[in-house]
């Protein structure tokens, strides 16, 4: 007699880095390892807040900030998450209106095409400086969510280009699935989201990718696997299954023989409802930057397997960014709410094998 599976509900938002969770449900893994995957598309980040916050989902793909804002008690009905598996790394870019990039053009003398991120800020400092001059409202930029490494990636190239974000900028919070809308219509100059909603804004010829943040932090710890606390204390034996599920599937996405099913799965209506060959774009990092020119190969643009382990430094400086940009005191990063987060040890244990991350004490000033 088969024993039941336990059924797991898991929340995901539109995006190529949902495929882990995808091919875990499709390919029978889920299944395999004892578990009922149900998977739940929600339209924003904040539905998979409210939602796993208040037990309606037992966890989520999840934005890795998202994670550590959780466990800060930095969002209304926050719980502790426990986030032990990288679902993807990377995977995001910048993208503009046609407008913008002729007026960052107009400045560069054809430079921009090099892709040169520092390039690439001055002239769109100098297009600032310009519609400042002018009395021309600041440039519109969309981000994901507050606790995002959109939001931060966005940031801190910005800043290190001379443009101040809270000044210079405006920065609003938009769903990824309606990023290219919002750009189309005006609404956006540029926005910085996740796989298809660039590659679709080239296509539709409403937009041209400008950089990748691959470029800003490569291997950047794009989403993680979050699960509530209590779910995971209640229910260890189907957090390992979970955690196993995810690393095989994580291998079989990851492989490139298999991206051209993978895009056929992911282009459904209950996940991405988007042209297979837009997807594909994300999977092979062989993006079209500007509609009818030729692509161009990008190393690394996005991971979905290989480091599935979450290590506790990116964690620690994504609350640095936090603190930078007034989210959080210093006094408030609490070691325990980290290592929940960017939990290396549940993977470990779950999953096993070795691990070497930064010593972890000199994070925390610990003796």
């Amino acid at each position: 007699m088969k024993s039941k599976l336990q059924n797991v509900n898991i929340g995901f938002v539109p995006l190529v880095d949902c495929a882990v969770l995808a091919v875990a449900r499709e390919k029978g893994i889920a299944q395999a390892h004892g578990l009922d995957l149900s998977l739940s598309k929600e339209v924003s980040w904040a539905n998979i807040r409210d939602k796993v916050f208040l037990g309606y989902l037992d966890g989520a793909h999840m934005l890795a900030p998202m994670a550590l804002a959780g466990n800060l008690s930095l969002m209304p009905n926050s719980c502790d998450i426990v986030a032990p598996f990288v679902l993807g790394r990377n995977g995001n870019a910048i993208t503009v209106s046609h407008d913008l990039y002729d007026a960052m053009s107009a400045q560069t003398s054809g430079l921009l095409e090099s892709w040169d991120l520092s390039v690439t800020g001055a002239a769109l400092k100098a297009v600032i400086e310009a519609r400042k001059n002018a009395g021309q409202p600041v440039l519109r930029f969309g981000m994901v969510f507050p606790f995002s490494c959109h939001n931060y990636h966005l940031r801190y190239w910005l800043a290190a280009c001379g443009i101040d974000p809270d000044v210079d900028v405006h920065l609003q919070v938009v769903p990824p699935p309606f990023m290219d809308q919002y750009l189309e219509q005006g609404r956006l100059d540029g926005f910085c989201v996740g796989e298809p909603w660039n590659s679709l804004a080239v296509a539709q010829d409403i937009g041209v990718i400008i950089a990748s943040t691959s470029q800003i932090w490569p291997q950047s710890p794009e989403k993680l696997l979050g699960v509530r606390k209590n779910w995971c204390e209640a229910n260890p034996e189907a957090l390992k299954a979970l955690l196993c599920a995810m690393k095989e599937a994580a291998d079989w996405a990851g492989n490139a023989e298999n991206f051209d099913e993978l895009a056929h799965v992911l282009s459904d209506h209950q996940y991405l409802d988007v042209p297979k060959e837009i997807i594909l774009k994300a999977l092979s990092g062989d993006l079209s930057l500007k509609k009818g020119e030729p692509s161009r190969h990008v190393d690394g643009f996005m991971s979905l397997h290989g480091d599935s382990c979450p290590h506790l430094s990116a964690a620690f400086w994504l609350t640095r960014q936090m603190e930078r940009w007034g989210q959080i005191q210093s006094d408030m990063i609490v070691e325990t709410a980290l290592k929940d987060a960017f939990s290396t040890q549940t993977y470990l244990d779950c999953i096993g094998g070795e691990f070497s991350d930064i010593n972890e004490a000199a994070l925390f000033d610990i003796a």
